[in-house]
């Protein structure tokens, strides 16, 4: 088993290359045959090589042959095949789908999972919802993380919410979370597209001072 983020990605470029993944498989039935078990990991490699490939409907097939090898999905699969679908149109709703099954099967999500599902509902305006999974998430006792902020911060900006943006904003650096240049970003355009142009170049000295 491969634990390093190199050695993942190595195998995700071999598999990318040469009709990898079609011999991927069949070293995966040979193992099944010879009853040997498959675990989650060897699907989660397998997804990410189609992936990058831009094979989304080949990824959802391979996710949903899982079954055939008795293996159940962890936290990292779901995570790849959640954000596989959140990326197709025809495929946003399969994701919510795919997410109760995943809560279903008692396969706790973590704060990747729900940036993945936040990030989908905001570019679909469906701020509502993407605040209630925001409230899960916190109701779970998942902290946001950094990259959680900024999908939030950008989400509420693109929408014209800037004050609430701000303000979590303000709770994201008092978390001990360092703001990037896409939440800096994401507040100035805010601020600018509502013609608050003052507020815009107070938040400009503020982020050269940080």
């Amino acid at each position: 088993r491969l634990r390093s983020r190199e050695s993942f990605g190595l195998v995700i470029d071999m598999l990318s290359e040469d009709n990898g993944c079609d011999l991927y498989w069949q070293t995966l039935e040979e193992l099944k045959s010879g009853g040997i078990s498959v675990d989650s990991y060897c699907f989660c490699v397998l997804l990410s090589a189609y992936a990058k490939m831009g094979m989304r409907e080949k990824a959802i097939e391979s996710f949903s042959r899982m079954k055939e090898f008795d293996c159940r999905p962890d936290v990292f699969t779901y995570n790849v095949i959640l954000q596989v679908m959140m990326r197709e149109e025809i495929f946003f709703m399969l994701a919510f789908a795919v997410y109760n099954e995943m809560l279903k099967c008692n396969c706790a999500p973590n704060q990747y999972t729900f940036s993945i599902l936040m990030d989908g509902l905001y570019k679909k305006g469906r701020v509502g919802d993407a605040q209630k999974l925001f409230d899960d998430m916190t109701s779970r006792g998942i902290s946001p993380n950094s990259v959680t902020y900024t999908i939030l911060i950008s989400g509420l900006c693109q929408r014209g919410n800037a004050e609430d943006a701000l303000k979590l904003f303000h709770e994201m650096k008092s978390g001990g979370h360092t703001p990037d240049s896409v939440a800096h970003n994401a507040l100035l355009d805010g601020f600018c597209k509502l013609g608050r142009m003052v507020e815009a170049f107070e938040l400009l000295r503020l982020f050269e001072k940080d």
